[in-house]
């Protein structure tokens, strides 16, 4: 079988999906939230996200290894 070695660790040949997310701010430790501002007020960009619950951060990549 052929792996591929991402940080030491060796991975098998396929697709895989890396997913990361940064939750609302009240769900944050203050130290975060002094950061990101009252309700993430101060969070912009594209993945940045609008929701019912306030704004939260969110991103996908897939990618493969042969």
């Amino acid at each position: 079988m052929n792996n591929s070695a991402i940080k030491g660790k060796l991975w098998n040949p396929g697709a895989y999906q890396v997913k990361g997310t940064l939750s609302i701010a009240n769900t944050q430790p203050e130290s975060i939230q002094g950061v990101i501002g009252e309700d993430s007020k101060n969070l912009e960009g594209k993945l940045v996200e609008d929701g019912e619950m306030g704004r939260s951060v969110s991103y996908k990549k897939e990618f493969e290894i042969n």
